[in-house]
């Protein structure tokens, strides 16, 4: 059985009693009747860095199917099967035009950040306007954010104010920030710029750029 987790971007695997009616890890090891503790679901974990899962169904093929709440599908396949039916996809977040205007964007690590980066953002958690500290934040142009992800759940930097299919991302979206993630983002025009977490829309935070 595969559970989707929606805040973390994480497959979960777990197997099935004979009788389907008790859970085990992978290894046959029975679940116990607590919760989970964070040494274990690396046992469990089949697959990460996901975004927000909103939906798991095994699909005509055979094949196991997992939509994310941007609307992208993926397509879970065996490695020799993906060695025999080699598939190349191309993939951006945002529209040519709009990279230029932006600026470049790029998700590093912690342990690869520069210790006197400057302009760092710190996530903090789901917290209203106080997600995002500081909040708002002010830069000049030509400056580059670095948002790190300090929470123990996965969030994104995704441009607008609330949820909308047709503008949300469009100027920018760093897509799941995993915990201790970083996510940069360099400014090259000047303006006031909302953002929120798009699994969690009551995030909110600023951007004042300034020339």
């Amino acid at each position: 059985m595969f559970v989707g987790d929606i805040n973390n971007g994480n497959i979960y695997h777990f197997k099935l009693t004979a009788d389907r009616t008790k859970l085990l890890y992978p290894d046959g090891t029975p679940v116990e009747r607590t919760a989970v503790t964070s040494e274990k679901i690396s046992l469990l974990r089949f697959g990460q860095a996901f975004g927000g899962v909103t939906d798991l169904q095994t699909g005509p093929d055979g094949f196991l199917y997992i939509l994310v709440n941007n609307g992208s599908i993926f397509r879970i396949v065996p490695a020799s099967y993906a060695a025999a039916n080699h598939t190349s996809y191309s993939f951006s977040s945002l529209p040519s035009q709009q990279q230029q205007e932006q600026g470049q964007q790029q998700q590093l690590t912690l342990s690869t950040l520069s210790t006197n980066t400057s302009n760092k953002v710190t996530i903090v958690g789901v917290k209203g306007l106080q997600s995002y500290e500081p909040n708002p934040i002010n830069i000049k142009v030509g400056d580059t954010i670095t948002w790190i992800n300090a929470d123990v759940v996965s969030h994104t930097v995704t441009s607008g104010k609330d949820y909308d299919p047709n503008t949300s991302g469009k100027t920018f979206n760093s897509g799941a920030i995993l915990t201790n993630g970083v996510y940069q983002l360099k400014f090259a025009v000047p303006g006031k710029f909302d953002y929120f977490c798009l699994f969690h829309p009551d995030m909110k935070g600023q951007i004042i750029v300034s020339k």
